[in-house]
């Protein structure tokens, strides 16, 4: 959910902020406490659910509560089963051309809820994860005195310059760089 949006539609249906504050301390019977992970760095919160504002932010908290993933993978700390096959899948067709329907056929899984595993697993979708695998193992080649062209060609870059595209994105150099960093050999 884009938080600018959030924001937007929580002011939009507030009442005007008063100029100060009323300095009344709510009563226990209209207070709602939340644990401070969810609102900020403190280990409690106090709010007044008479307050618009308050009740409004409730609201919102409950609305994003609402939607946070809720899956077994996710409460057990452990990767979807499909999340894994597709993650070793690709590990194995690094220097391939996989596609996401051949990469859902070998998780056992079709290709949006695929998607939505592995990034719930894994933080990136797989394609981000596959290109992550290919810089790792340009990395290693690299630093063993490849060439840029033939690590690119080993590692499943189209060519040299789609290497040097996604290194200097991922590592701030060049992959010619890296390699005279690494072995000190001339191009």
């Amino acid at each position: 959910m884009d938080p600018a949006l959030s924001r937007r539609a929580l002011f939009r249906a507030l009442p005007p902020r008063p100029a100060h504050p009323p300095a009344a301390v709510p009563s226990t019977r209209d207070t709602l406490t939340c644990q401070g992970s969810l609102l900020g760095n403190a280990s409690l919160v106090q709010l007044d659910i008479a307050n618009p504002y308050d009740a409004a932010l409730v609201d919102l908290v409950q609305a994003l509560s609402d939607q946070a993933p809720r899956g077994e993978a996710r409460r057990s700390g452990r990767p979807h089963p499909a999340a894994r096959r597709a993650r070793d899948a690709l590990a194995a067709n690094l220097a391939g051309d996989i596609g996401l329907a051949d990469l859902a056929d070998a998780a056992g899984a079709d290709r949006f809820r695929l998607t939505r595993l592995f990034r719930e697993a894994y933080g990136r979708s797989p394609h981000a994860y596959l290109v992550q695998l290919r810089l790792k193992a340009a990395r290693r080649a690299l630093a063993a005195g490849e060439s840029p062209a033939r690590a690119a060609a080993d590692c499943g870059f189209a060519d040299q310059s789609h290497l040097g595209r996604w290194f200097r994105r991922a590592y701030g150099l060049t992959p010619a760089a890296y390699r005279r960093i690494c072995t000190n050999l001339p191009d």
